[in-house]
């Protein structure tokens, strides 16, 4: 039998204090966690901007994703409770709603449980290991990013011009859309890392507009430049609706007053006002074919979302208030691979999840935007600061999805979760040095 001899201690006391050491040696070793923790979670999140829905890192970003679950185990998370009740809310309903799905025979009712279920649990789980010392990391990914990808999108033109499928194909295969006008004034093309700058646009203006930083003036001008040359309509409506949802958000919060808020708007103006004239003055022919295209209604994806339309409302209005269950079809399909896939996608929750679906999304962020900008009252300077830019630009990025499915994928939930984390910590920790950032 095993005895301590001469030891003083008890059998008990000594194996105590083994597990103390233990849980000392953890403690001690917790940065280590906590900045591997942050590297991984970096290099995840610059994938998902530059390389959105890219074939080629679709497995790397699964893997990535799952390396940072058994890294929480050794983090202390901090969660909003009203947050954690809304997000069971909405899975107790994705159940429901898969359920109603399966009894009625929808194509896609387990197929959809990735992004009902499994990646909101996730992204969940890892916004409650975010910590405020993290912002300027994320300011630095967001601008890296939008480097990043500005070159990606010169690549792509120059292969365009050169009529060569190179770099762009090789990330986004069948995803990018590779198409140059030589003869017009503009050169339309696509590819999806463009709807990262859906965010990234509105927040470097609303930086620019609130912090003055004089670089993220080279950024808009340079996003809005693409948003004309380019034919981007997307983008330039965001740009567009950027200013009116930041005054909001800064009267709202208490940040400024009605006559502040008259003088940012009215230099604003101004400012928006001079740089059309100077593109007008460079290049008349890109108002004329822009308003050609901005207003025209024979596009494809014009098209698309005019039969969507009917379909959807029909098929809503036989299941007003639970929908037509978890991956339902309507009237038209819009991909075969995914057929219960539309661009309309608030519609599309209506259909599928009903009026219960939709509301429960809906009060949600709602509860989260009313956390945000209470945060901002509490915590003015820096951190209200990052707060209002980065509600607005999601704020901005969630009106442009109602006309695609851009949240319905896993590269693009970080628009929803990133406000979340912060609501997580900053609600929940009061520590006043480490809020000191400036």
């Amino acid at each position: 039998m095993f005895q301590i001899v001469n030891s003083g201690i008890t059998q008990q006391t000594y194996y105590l204090k083994i597990f103390q050491n233990n849980i000392i040696y953890v403690f001690r070793n917790l940065a280590m966690y906590q900045n591997f923790f942050q590297r991984i979670s970096g290099l995840l999140w610059l994938s998902l901007l530059v390389l959105p829905t890219a074939s080629l890192l679709r497995f790397p970003k699964v893997i990535l994703l799952a390396l940072l679950i058994p890294l929480v185990i050794f983090l202390k998370p901090y969660y909003n409770k009203t947050l954690l009740y809304f997000l069971i809310a909405i899975l107790l309903y994705a159940c429901f709603n898969t359920l109603l799905g399966l009894l009625y025979g929808n194509p896609g009712a387990l197929r959809v449980l990735t992004v009902t279920m499994l990646w909101p649990i996730l992204f969940f789980i890892i916004s409650g290991h975010f910590k405020i010392e993290y912002i300027k990391k994320v300011e630095k990914i967001f601008k890296v990013s939008a480097i990043l990808i500005l070159i990606l999108g010169l690549i792509q033109l120059s292969e365009s011009f050169f009529l060569y499928d190179g770099i762009a194909k090789y990330f986004f295969e069948k995803d990018a859309e590779t198409y140059i006008n030589i003869d017009k004034a503009y050169a339309s093309f696509s590819n999806p890392a463009m709807a990262s700058l859906l965010f990234l646009g509105p927040f470097f203006l609303t930086r620019l507009i609130i912090e003055k930083r004089k670089s993220d003036l080279w950024y808009v001008i340079i996003i809005i430049l693409i948003g004309f040359i380019a034919n981007r309509r997307g983008l330039l409506v965001a740009m567009g609706i950027t200013i009116p949802i930041l005054i909001s958000f800064l009267i709202a919060s208490g940040t400024i007053g009605l006559r502040k808020a008259t003088t940012i708007l009215a230099r604003s103006v101004i400012v928006i006002l001079f740089l059309l004239g100077i593109l007008i003055y460079l290049y008349p022919e890109i108002i004329t074919e822009f308003q050609n295209r901005f207003f025209t209604n024979k596009e494809a994806s014009n098209v698309e979302r005019t039969k969507q339309l009917p379909a959807l409302l029909n098929g809503f209005y036989k299941n007003i208030f639970i929908g037509n269950g978890a991956g339902a079809v309507a009237g038209v399909v819009r991909s075969y691979e995914q057929p219960w896939s539309y661009e309309l996608f608030y519609l599309s929750i209506l259909f599928h999840q009903g009026i219960i679906g939709l509301l429960l999304y809906f009060s949600s962020f709602l509860t989260v935007l009313y956390f945000i900008l209470k945060l901002v009252k509490k915590y003015p300077g820096y951190i209200g600061n990052h707060l209002i830019m980065v509600i607005c630009a999601s704020c901005v990025f969630l009106i442009n999805s109602a006309t695609n499915p851009y949240i319905g994928k896993l590269d693009y939930m970080w628009v929803i979760f990133y406000p979340i984390a912060l609501c997580n910590f900053l609600s929940t920790k009061n520590d006043i040095k480490v809020l000191n950032i400036q």
